[in-house]
């Protein structure tokens, strides 16, 4: 499990530099450190503690539940994220673009779910969605 994200921060990278360097936002990163007071320190740490965090969860999710599991909780999680924004932090107002597109989300959800064969139809079909989406490795003897 680890290897798996492992591989998959690493080769997230490569993108990032290249947007990084064409944006030139390395010239940005001494000053911005310099300027880092104390407790903004301590933010960043914490930032980067929970996206580890984040990121281990969402790779031990995967091995527990379906891929269409998966899928849901991925939807619900924007979801939840959209509507805390909008409504407990109020930092930016809801936009009619961000409204629609959660509207589109809900509604492929419901549409995706009524697409599926319903009852024993969908117990034969869905017998390889038992399945985990990462397999647990076995460990070698040592």
């Amino acid at each position: 499990m680890t290897a798996a994200t492992l591989l998959n921060s690493l080769f997230g990278q490569i993108p990032l530099l290249v947007v990084m360097y064409y944006e030139q936002e390395f010239l940005e990163i001494p000053g911005a450190v310099a300027s880092l007071t104390a407790t903004g320190r301590v933010w960043v740490v914490l930032s980067c503690a929970v996206g580890v965090g984040a990121s281990y969860v969402s790779v031990w999710a995967q091995s527990r539940i379906s891929a269409t599991s998966f899928l849901v909780l991925m939807n619900a999680n924007k979801f939840l994220i959209i509507s805390v924004r909008a409504f407990c932090l109020s930092t930016t107002p809801l936009t009619p673009s961000s409204v629609a597109s959660a509207c589109v989300a809900v509604m492929g959800g419901i549409c995706y779910s009524n697409s599926r064969p319903s009852g024993a139809a969908r117990a034969g079909k869905a017998a390889g969605e038992k399945q985990p989406l990462v397999q647990k490795q076995p460990q070698p003897a040592v």
